[in-house]
């Protein structure tokens, strides 16, 4: 008899749950060793005693109460695990799995408790984590060692076009992912696999095969011994942005050149004023009717053109806002014509369709020239 109390007494010491024996009326009549340490009473505080609400909290005492009742009657019906809430001594909240068991042929019940204070909060955090990637404005997908996709959120499925159905199971080539010199980046499988994060830019292409750029981050994710076994990667569209970034180089190269030749220009017009002046003077020392005047003044005329196309090129180099003021813009775009036919490739032809009497518009000159080099210049591009 002895040795089986030892026995008993061994188990119920060493169960690793605050384990409880309570009598027919919610007396506690016996606590391990366990429950010291996670609620900081002493055996003699609790035994003896049914002061529950010493470590557990009011709102769940009365529940409680319910499912022991419950047990005692009809065992069958009532769950034997539950989750409550307690305290210990210094007032620190616990969240415990409470276990209820009647001991055959008695009225008594064997109440274990286990702490799962850590697992609760680490669930929370799990919780939290999942929502955060869920609702994430970036694509995260997960793959293992060898490239095939176990996990994409919902921002991804928008990024590319795939349902996450459609791309789990998948290697992430169904991406047809690429940098900018074709294919994955041999520095990219030399840092990924020394364990390193690798970042940069890649061209993906979509489920309906359009292509779009996106900045990746990719790391490994290692297990308890140290190995990979998971890489994660972060990536965000910014096929919008690197749009804009073109845009924004082709609009400072436009600059540079219109300060550039807004600058020749003005030489070239002093040079221009200078061989107009001398061809002028010249005229009145040729007779009239012969072939030298007739030649001055092809050469006078070819000056005034220069003049007039130096004019323009001084204009639409100008910066700043311009004055807006009635005007026509009929002579503003054959003037516009003359100047683009010059920047334009021989096989491209300028077909005008312009009404001689059109009417007045309030608008600034150089911008209506702008627009205008602007759709021929996109038109001949395309």
């Amino acid at each position: 008899l002895r040795e089986s109390e030892e026995q008993y007494r061994t188990i119920f010491e060493t169960t690793g749950t605050a384990t409880m024996i309570v009598e027919e009326d919610g007396v506690i009549s016996m606590v391990s060793s366990e429950f010291e340490k996670i609620f900081g009473y002493t055996k003699e505080e609790i035994e003896g005693t049914h002061d529950w609400e010493k470590f557990i909290l009011e709102d769940d005492l009365e529940r409680m109460g319910e499912y022991h009742a419950l047990r005692r009657n009809n065992p069958r019906a009532a769950p034997r695990n539950y989750e409550v809430r307690g305290i210990d001594k210094t007032g620190n909240r616990k969240d415990l799995l409470l276990t209820n068991s009647i001991i055959p042929g008695t009225k008594k019940s064997v109440v274990s408790m286990l702490d799962i204070t850590d697992r609760k909060r680490a669930e929370e955090e799990l919780a939290l984590l999942a929502t955060v990637i869920e609702q994430a404005a970036e694509g995260i997908t997960i793959t293992d060692k060898n490239g095939v996709i176990q996990y994409a959120n919902p921002a991804f499925e928008r990024i590319s076009g795939y349902t996450r159905e459609e791309m789990i199971g998948q290697n992430h080539r169904i991406l047809k992912r690429s940098t900018h010199n074709g294919g994955l980046a041999p520095e990219m499988r030399d840092v990924l696999a020394r364990g390193d994060v690798w970042s940069g830019y890649m061209i993906n292409e979509k489920k309906d095969g359009k292509t779009y750029k996106v900045e990746v981050s990719v790391s490994p994710i290692w297990d308890n011994m140290g190995a990979i076994m998971n890489y994660v990667a972060i990536e965000r569209d910014v096929t919008h942005e690197a749009e804009l970034e073109t845009q924004l180089r082709q609009v400072q190269k436009m600059e540079a050149i219109g300060t550039l030749a807004g600058g020749i220009a003005h030489d070239f017009n002093n040079i221009l004023a200078a061989m107009m002046g001398y061809a002028e003077m010249a005229l009145y020392d040729v007779p009239e009717g012969t072939q030298g005047r007739r030649n001055l003044e092809q050469v006078l005329k070819a000056g005034y053109r220069g003049k007039d196309l130096v004019k323009q090129i001084i204009t639409f180099s100008r910066r700043g806002e311009q004055e807006r003021r009635p005007m026509r813009v009929t002579p503003i775009a054959k003037e516009t014509l003359k100047l683009l036919r010059a920047s334009l490739p021989t096989t491209i032809e300028i077909r005008q369709n312009i009404e001689a009497q059109s009417g007045m518009v309030l608008a600034d000159p150089t911008q209506i020239q702008q627009v205008l080099m602007n759709l021929c210049s996109n038109a001949a591009y395309a």
